[in-house]
């Protein structure tokens, strides 16, 4: 859930004052809104039997336990996003120390072991990869790879530039696996950028997300979608459409967690599509924000 000062930073005024507006629309006061949402992609998710990923800020899962509990499923990974939804870039060694690992505490207490870590708004600083090895932490997906593949930039593109340039993607999609942890790139463009920024859903969607996987596929290397749960159902007849292309061409469709074992055990076979559908769960509800200001 990014912050007022990025919101304008990475879209400008008019951009933020329409994002405000939609997040009422999205959220509402209670989690009623995003709760449906969540059941609503878990349930295609299991009725297509593939699998998912959602980072979720540790304050945001221990804010809403029980429904958490109740989603949990043998085809959802939750994997960290941060103890509250802030820019980890800009913290000290200690102050990251402190965060992952209360964390990793309140995962641990509710029955979860995390396996992944994501950053909020994709940005990290070169000691977040030791901290989460020592926490038991084997892999992190904050690093960003833009596909270049986009539906036709109309008047967005001044807004999507903003956020690569500050996003800072990196140039190749591969996997890096270095001393037992996995750096796997999420690729761009997501559902934010697509939805927010381009206006774009629908069929253009669909084709978007279809050729960045079949990129993937040329490339030799995993796909990794990135839709978060409050744009479910704008994006949905396009994540289904990735589910087609991906059962079409026999890909496998793994959690992010089981992406990073094969990749650790040097099992990974390039030859076959792998998919790992994930979407960042920042907040289920408006009241939910004044726990993730939390330092």
């Amino acid at each position: 859930m990014p912050s007022l000062k990025h919101t304008i930073k990475t879209k400008g005024l008019g951009k933020t004052a329409k994002r405000s507006a939609s997040l009422i629309r999205r959220y509402g006061a209670s989690s009623k809104k995003m709760e449906q949402n969540l059941n609503d992609y878990v349930e295609l998710i299991e009725r297509n039997e593939v699998k998912a990923t959602f980072p979720v800020p540790a304050v945001t899962l221990a804010k809403n336990s029980d429904f958490i509990k109740e989603l949990r499923s043998s085809s959802v990974e939750f994997a960290l996003h941060g103890y509250s939804h802030m820019d980890y870039s800009l913290l000290a060694k200690e102050d990251i120390e402190i965060h992952i690992n209360k964390s990793v505490k309140i995962f641990k207490d509710l029955g979860l072991k995390p396996q992944g870590f994501r950053a909020p708004y994709l940005k990290y600083n070169d000691e977040l990869s030791h901290i989460l090895k020592r926490h038991g932490i084997n892999y992190d997906s904050s690093q960003a790879f833009d596909s270049c593949i986009y539906p036709e930039m109309k008047e967005a593109s001044s807004c999507v530039q903003l956020i690569l340039d500050y996003y800072q993607p990196v140039d190749d999609p591969s996997p890096i696996v270095e001393n037992g942890f996995a750096r796997i790139p999420v690729w761009l463009p997501d559902d934010e950028i697509l939805v927010d920024r381009m206006g774009e859903k629908g069929k253009g969607m669909t084709d978007c997300w279809v050729k960045m996987g079949e990129r993937a596929l040329s490339d030799g290397v995993p796909f990794i979608l990135q839709l978060h749960p409050e744009r479910f159902h704008i994006c949905r007849e396009s994540l289904e459409g990735v589910l087609d292309w991906g059962k079409g061409n026999d890909a496998m469709f793994l959690t992010m967690g089981e992406l990073s074992d094969l990749l650790l055990s040097k099992r990974y076979e390039s030859k076959r599509p792998v998919v790992c559908i994930t979407g960042d769960l920042d907040i289920l509800s408006i009241s939910d924000l004044k726990a993730n200001s939390a330092k």
